[in-house]
């Protein structure tokens, strides 16, 4: 979305920093182990492009929250953000909208 993008951008935080700490780890860092395994499990299947749809759909799915966040704690909270229950609660919703955007051919 380009609105979250905008947000992100006019707060010093890039979509390509952000994105480059998550691939770079794998999440490793930033994810509670049950899930992280369940992630590398599904980019064994659908090989490693899919990752770029996870990170789109971790966005889409909190863009809301995320552009609620004031500069402050855009940074840290966004850091966190794969730690929380939501994100352990939603997880599953967002491979669903992973393999949606695959399947549907969207290309980022």
């Amino acid at each position: 979305n380009p609105d979250l993008v905008r947000y992100l951008e006019e707060n010093g935080l890039s979509v390509n920093f952000l994105t480059t700490q998550w691939v770079i780890t794998l999440f490793s860092s930033s994810m509670d182990l049950k899930i992280l395994f369940q992630l590398w499990d599904i980019l064994f299947i659908f090989e490693a492009e899919f990752l770029k749809f996870v990170i789109v759909s971790i966005l889409r799915t909190f863009e809301n929250m995320i552009c609620s966040w004031s500069q402050m704690e855009l940074s840290l909270k966004i850091k966190s953000l794969l730690r929380t229950d939501l994100f352990q609660q939603s997880f599953q919703y967002i491979i669903m909208q992973s393999i949606d955007l695959m399947d549907n051919h969207i290309y980022i």
